[in-house]
């Protein structure tokens, strides 16, 4: 569904990510909250490929107001000056982004993945479509949701607010 922008104060929706607040302000709740996770993705990824000593940049796709499409338009960001793939792989936020790079891809005639490989993010049933099928991580969205009904349950017997939780994943 698309979702008409509105003005969204992010500071009060998502509290002290400031930056992100700024980047995006003026788009839907959704759209921020969507972005704010990719945000948060390409910390925690950028983090973990640092303390592992492996090279990784940050690679901002643009506001394509349709996430293949910005997948789409992020891809020449990926490439060198001789049209060639400036990484090995590369990490998206999620699996629409990584479409969109995937198809951009091909129709520049690169070999995914042996020019390029491509990682997407939520196991979305697009990925597995497309040939040469997209690699995702698989997020445990039944272990999720069933924490969150599981919190939910406790703060209604407990007739207090949903106390955060950190899951093992």
């Amino acid at each position: 569904e698309r979702l008409a922008p509105v003005p969204l104060r992010l500071r009060e929706t998502i509290g002290p990510r400031r930056d992100v607040a700024e980047a995006v302000e003026g788009v839907s709740d959704r759209l921020s909250a969507l972005h704010a996770r990719g945000v948060e993705r390409g910390q925690g990824f950028l983090a973990e490929a640092r303390r592992r000593r492996v090279s990784a940049r940050r690679v901002v796709a643009p506001l394509a107001g349709e996430a293949i499409q910005a997948g789409r338009e992020a891809l020449p960001l990926l490439l060198g000056a001789d049209g060639k793939p400036a990484f090995s792989a590369v990490a998206f936020a999620n699996d629409h982004l990584a479409c969109g790079a995937l198809l951009a891809a091909q129709a520049l005639r690169l070999d995914v993945p042996r020019d390029l490989a491509l990682l997407g993010f939520g196991d979305f049933a697009l990925g597995r479509q497309l040939a040469p099928a997209l690699s995702t991580v698989q997020v445990p969205r039944l272990e999720i949701g069933a924490a969150a009904a599981r919190a939910l349950l406790a703060a209604l017997d407990g007739n207090t607010a949903a106390a955060g939780q950190r899951l093992p994943w």
